[in-house]
């Protein structure tokens, strides 16, 4: 097919020709009138494109000034009648149609970047056109000799890529190709685009309007999370992509010694393919990566060539395929063009070709059977209206193709035409081998399927600017591929454009999912007389019954929403990788045996790599350095350690100071602590800065590791870099948000002066009134929220400036979010937390349907059509916990007869104070062999609300840094409920953890990482809060007569709608900072993301329209006070880790769910060991040493819960699962916020 053409159709575009807009009451309603036009315009069309088609086709086979410039005219041709059309079509009013005209009419009013005029027109032919000759003539000289001149990609350097040993050769053939191709068409590129985006701007329809060329090329998909959808399909597939790369990695090292970098990734040019995108070749180049290299390899090439097969006999082995399956067989038109798959729009309907220089070989082979699995649908919709005549979506035309080449591939297939013999050999083996290619080619290749489109949504949308093209490309093949440029590169070069799609404008996102459809086709066709066969032995060829339901697919073309015509062909809506893993199980398995010791994935720099960033000089790097050039810097180790020891007791003081100082502004707000702490600040900050600069005078790079880790963290220094001016405002800023929450008061139902806690605390979590709710819900944020958006916007003005003054030898912070995640000495800690909460959502969205069933009931027409929950009625203020839902909404609760896990009533009962909880929590440590509470903490700790006193009521663990180590304390507005007899051992929890690593050195008295810290608490609550627990503290009473499985279900319902429910909440808290704070969010929008993130992972929506005047982010605590969140994300996946480690000692032969580890001194002693590090270990071997592994696993929490997710799906057959939000639905974006910029540093532990 044209790729070009294919784009004029599958970017559909909407124009707006402002002079010759029609009247609403001029439009034409009459539908019959309209289906006479739209028959019309089909002819029409076809005849056009028909016309467009045969001068692309010219020009693609005869690349000359004379088919360059009758393609420039025919493409202008057809733009001046897509034009002409789109006026025509916008004199009717479809939206009373029928949806099959509706649809086309939509469709009718796309004209793609013809949406150009005069000059802006001319200049994006020229770009493109400019960008396609530069790729297609793009000839290279190989070596010294001008005789090795005129070497072309095809055949030449793919023939070297894919063969060659020799790394220099590969290198040299990998730069140079680049030099002539992508490194010419920059500037055509960046005009390109820009008129792009242009064109973009003048595409719309009543109810739609496009900003960036991305939006452009998305909207055919008909599917707004369409890029969310695939990075998340991505990352369910990453882990068995960094299987295979460790596997080619260790086989690579050996093959080139010293040639692959430390940090993990492997040099883009090794891999047997000019781009690095299919790798099956090195299973011929580099030993070790065939396994069994003595089992004939799969690849028919040879016998091809023996044979003396030629193009035109591969491609009537592909027409015999097609005609077996009961499709049709090629048409004679084809045959006398043949020489991309292009459908030539004839009225006959006859002339559909393909375009190939076909080289004797088995990738070619394949290539013709997928090539004509296009010719195959052209020719099965070709009785659809023109405007029909396409894929269901983009992916669906390359998934046919290569849906086909999965059964052609097989040896099976192979050995069946005469290409293969299979002697008697281990089958499993050959089964290994043949899926190893495969997954060389189909695994391996899906990271860049991906970035391909992901790279250019990102330049499209201004994302990534025009100074860092290069830079990148090459951030998002580290990230998400693995690979290194084998030399150096820079924004001189520009490396994408090197593939031909990039020049070609040809969208390439449809390889990805069609890699993906595929498989799921694939095991639908396979489920007839093939469903007893393993899945990658199936081999569909003459199987009728798959193609009578293959056929029946094809022949919508467009005409339905591919979502329909998925699910007509594999039963489900949504694409699924589950098949794909499924085809390679035995690939799987037999990888992990082959990586045990063996490392897997990489750490990343694209700064190691591409040059030519802008260096920020900055005034506290200018001290530092001149510091450094005035004193020659200390590498005396000795002299660090003593260095080190000095400041013991300086930090310890300001420690205990700035404790004091910030407890009592806490406890009592008013203006004469608030004075204290501010001047308290300022004090601190000087310090830090010359701190800083003391620390500096020392090189630390080949100190004792214990030492090194010292210094690094003195170092960084926080906020506390910015200059006295900076600072100033900042802290007065960051005053401000915070005094805006803690004295937030408002009425609800003319009761006024309301605090948050305990008043909205009690109506958020008791009320069943829908309005009340809504009322105390608006109210909150307004009080709140809406009057701090000013100073936040410029918090994270100075908190990003902060991060640039933090820089270390060989560490720069370029944001706030940078500077923030460096403790946790973990450089993709973002991706770690998204990959294993993708890996809980689909527990998340059953417990989500599970509520959401029950409020359609509790709220009737209250529940949005697009499956979201309102965020006010889940009994909690930011809904991130549910358990209240059980109370106030009829069904939450599976089993309201049996007593509630809720021991509010009792602790009420017997008379239980605040001070009498404490004591309790006190008690369950000590019984674990663990320290007891100070008499400090007793006399010092604020366990009430003081009366008549403004203070931060937040429950919170302070350590005051004494002398004497005995200075502990809480501070907690403690009501008598089991939600705080919980939250009680949360936070002695903390004072436990203070106490343990109290002999540590200061700058590792801290948590392994943020997220220890919370799990610790956590954890212990885990055996606090269950039933068992409860009976033996007296607190809860369990009828014997009742079910124990109901009783265990209660349980975890109540458990889930807490543990689990917090789960998308923790993470998107600090994922909404982490985009506004990066610059990924824009400044002007932030409300709009927060509600974004909010409708993506959690399914909720705001119960009334929200808009930029509103911050609904600054309802929530932690943002006023800048406390770090993703710690409570990894401490609700830790602490079911840690749980299942201590549980291995009285309580192992105990259901996870069940166990209780109070008393259990060995679990006491195995948790004293860790604790006591604090962090002065890495995290990863601190995990290590208490649950056997370093890497952080959802699986424990599954497995905590695995009787409630049975129940789940009992509960919910026939009851749809997940949701489909657009924020546009629920924002008013005529109300703006235009800003300025200013920030703030927060303390240590805070409950979440």
């Amino acid at each position: 097919m044209n790729f070009r053409l294919y784009l004029l159709l599958i970017p559909l575009i909407y124009v707006a020709i402002e002079c010759n807009v029609v009247a609403a009451e001029d439009l034409i309603k009459d539908e019959a009138q309209a289906i006479a036009y739209l028959n019309r315009v089909n002819t029409n069309l076809a005849t056009e494109m028909n016309k467009n088609t045969e001068a692309e086709w010219n020009y693609a086979t005869d690349i000359r000034d004379s088919t360059a410039k009758a393609r420039e005219e025919a493409t202008k041709a057809f733009n001046a009648f897509q034009k002409e059309q789109s006026i025509e079509t916008k004199k009717y009013d479809w939206t009373n149609f029928e949806p099959k005209n509706k649809r086309q009419f939509e469709k009718l009013a796309i004209i793609g970047t013809a949406a150009l005029t005069g000059d802006d027109e001319q200049n994006y032919i020229k770009a493109t056109s400019n960008m396609e000759t530069t790729y297609s003539t793009a000839k290279v000289c190989l070596g010294e000799c001008t005789c090795n001149c005129n070497q072309e990609l095809d055949p030449h350097l793919n023939k070297i890529m894919a063969e060659s040993k020799d790394y220099a050769l590969l290198e040299e053939v990998w730069t140079k190709w680049r030099d002539v191709s992508g490194k010419l068409m920059r500037k055509d590129f960046i005009e390109y685009y820009t008129l792009g985006n242009k064109a973009a701007t003048l595409n719309k329809l009543p109810n739609k309007e496009f900003k960036t060329l991305d939006d452009l090329w998305l909207f055919p998909w008909e599917t707004p999370d369409i890029k969310t959808q695939t990075e998340d399909l991505w990352k369910k597939l990453n882990p068995f992509y960094e299987k295979l790369h460790a596997y080619v990695r260790k086989h690579l090292k050996k093959a080139y010694p010293d040639k692959l970098p430390t940090d993990g990734t492997i040099p883009a040019h090794l891999l047997g393919n000019m781009w690095a995108q299919q790798w099956s070749n090195i299973m011929n180049t580099v030993p070790g990566v065939d396994p069994y290299p003595d089992i004939k390899t799969i690849d028919v090439t040879e016998e091809m060539v023996k044979q003396e097969k030629t193009a035109k006999d591969m491609f009537d082995l592909a027409d015999k395929f097609f005609g077996d399956l009961g499709l049709e067989r090629m048409t004679q038109k084809f045959w006398d063009n043949h020489a991309s798959a292009w459908d030539f729009y004839t009225t006959a309907g006859d002339d559909f070709r393909i375009k190939q220089c076909t080289n004797i070989n088995m990738e070619d082979l394949i290539t013709v059977h997928h090539e004509m699995g296009h010719i195959e649908y052209f020719m099965q919709y070709k009785n659809q209206p023109v405007i029909y005549r396409d894929g269901a979506n983009a992916g669906f035309h390359e998934a046919i193709g290569d849906l086909l080449a999965l059964s052609v591939s097989t040896p099976n297939h192979l050995k069946k035409i005469g290409l293969l013999t299979l002697d008697s050999i281990d089958k499993d083996k050959v089964n290994i081998k043949y899926q190893l290619k495969m997954a060389l080619d189909k695994l391996a290749f899906l990271p860049f399927g991906f970035i391909m489109d992901k790279y250019r949504w990102d330049v499209f949308s201004g994302t990534t600017s025009s100074d860092h093209l290069n830079k990148h490309w090459w951030e998002l093949r580290g990230k998400y591929q693995g690979l290194s440029p084998p030399v150096k590169r820079s924004e001189d070069d520009f490396d994408p454009g090197a593939k031909y799609h990039i020049p070609a404008s040809v969208e390439y996102i449809r390889y990805f999912v069609s890699h993906l459809l595929q498989f799921q086709f694939h095991k639908a066709l396979c489920s007839f007389s093939q469903k007893d066969v393993p899945l990658y032995e199936c081999d569909i060829d003459g199987d009728r019954e798959a193609g009578a339901k293959l056929k029946a697919m094809l022949e919508l073309g467009s005409s339905k929403p591919w979502p329909e015509q998925l699910k007509l062909l594999t039963g489900s809506e949504t694409m699924d990788v589950q098949p794909l893993l499924d085809y390679f199980q035995p690939l799987s398995t037999f990888l992990d045996q082959q990586l045990v010791g063996e490392p897997k994935g990489w750490e990343f720099k694209v700064d190691d790599y591409v040059g030519g960033a802008h260096t920020v000089i900055t005034s506290l790097t200018l001290i530092l350095t001149t510091k450094a050039a005035q004193n020659e810097l200390i590498s005396d180790e000795k002299a660090g350690a003593e260095y080190l020891a000095s400041l013991e007791s300086k930090i310890t003081g300001w420690g205990n100071k700035a404790s004091i100082i910030n407890w009592a502004h806490d406890s009592d707000i008013n203006e004469k602590t608030l004075a204290a702490k501010t001047k308290m600040a300022k004090e601190f900050n000087a310090y830090q800065k010359q701190q800083a600069i003391d620390t500096k005078k020392y090189d630390w790079s080949n100190f004792l590791p214990h030492n090194k880790r010292q210094f690094e963290k003195l170092a960084i220094i926080g906020t506390s870099a910015l200059d006295t001016e900076d600072e100033k405002k900042m802290i007065k800023i960051g005053t401000n948000m915070e005094k805006a929450y803690s004295t937030g008061r408002v009425c609800v139902k003319e009761n006024c002066m309301l605090e948050l806690d305990p008043d909205l605390y009690k109506i958020m979590a008791d009320s069943k009134d829908y309005d009340e709710l809504l009322e105390t819900w608006v109210n909150w944020r307004n009080a709140t929220g809406k009057k701090m958006r000013k100073d936040y916007i410029s918090y994270v003005g100075f908190v990003n400036k902060a991060a640039k003054l933090n820089e270390l030898p060989n560490r720069k912070f370029e944001t706030f979010d940078d500077l923030w995640l460096f403790s946790w000495e973990t450089p993709d800690i973002k991706n770690q937390t998204e990959s294993l909460l993708n890996e809980l959502m689909p527990f998340y969205r059953k417990l989500h349907a599970y509520v959401r069933k029950h409020l359609k009931k509790a709220y009737p027409g209250k529940i949005p059509k697009d499956g979201t929950i309102p965020a006010h009625i889940l009994g909690n203020m930011w809904a991130q916990q549910w358990s209240n839902t059980m109370k106030t909404v009829p069904g939450v609760d599976p089993y309201p007869k049996i007593a509630t896990i809720d021991v509010t009533k009792e602790l009420l009962k017997q008379n239980y104070t605040a001070k009498r909880m404490f004591e309790m929590g006190d008690k369950f440590f000590q019984d674990l062999g663990l320290q007891k509470l100070t008499d400090k903490f007793w006399e010092m700790s604020i366990l009430e609300k003081i009366p008549n006193k403004e203070m931060v009521c937040h429950a919170s663990a302070w350590d005051f840094s004494s002398e004497a180590k005995d200075d502990y304390r809480i501070k907690m507005c403690t009501n008598i409920n089991m939600v705080d007899f919980i939250t009680i051992h949360h936070e002695l929890g903390h004072i436990q953890y203070y106490m343990q690593y109290a002999d540590k050195p200061a700058s590792f008295r801290e948590g392994a990482n943020p997220g220890f810290h919370e799990a610790i608490g956590d954890l212990l609550a885990l055996s606090v809060s269950t039933p068992k627990h409860l009976q033996k503290v007296k607190l809860l009473k369990i009828d014997e007569s009742v079910d124990l499985k109901k009783i265990t279900i209660k349980y975890q319902m109540k458990m889930a709608l807490d543990k689990l429910a917090v789960l998308p909440w923790a993470f998107l808290v600090d994922k909404w900072r982490w985009d506004v704070m990066s610059g990924e969010a824009n400044i002007n929008h932030i409300n709009k993301r927060w509600w974004e993130l909010r409708g993506k992972y959690q399914g909720v929506s705001p119960p009334v329209k929200r808009s930029e005047s509103d911050l609904d982010p600054g309802a929530k605590y932690h943002i006023p006070f800048c406390v770090e969140y993703i710690r409570y994300f990894v401490s609700h996946v830790l602490q079911f880790q840690f749980h299942k480690a201590l549980c291995s000692f009285s309580q192992k032969d105990v259901p996870l769910y069940e166990c209780d580890i109070d008393g259990d001194k060995e679990a006491g002693d195995k948790l004293k060991n860790m604790l006591t590090y604090g962090s002065s270990e890495l995290w990863p071997l601190q995990l290590k040493q208490m649950t056997g592994t370093e890497k952080m696993d959802v699986q424990p929490l599954l497995e905590y819960f695995q009787p409630l997710q049975e129940f789940l799906d009992n509960e919910l057959k026939g009851e749809k699962i997940g949701w489909d939000f657009n924020v546009e639905d629920y924002f008013d974006n005529s109300l703006t916020f235009f800003n300025t910029l200013d920030t703030n540093k927060k303390r240590k532990s805070a409950h979440v």
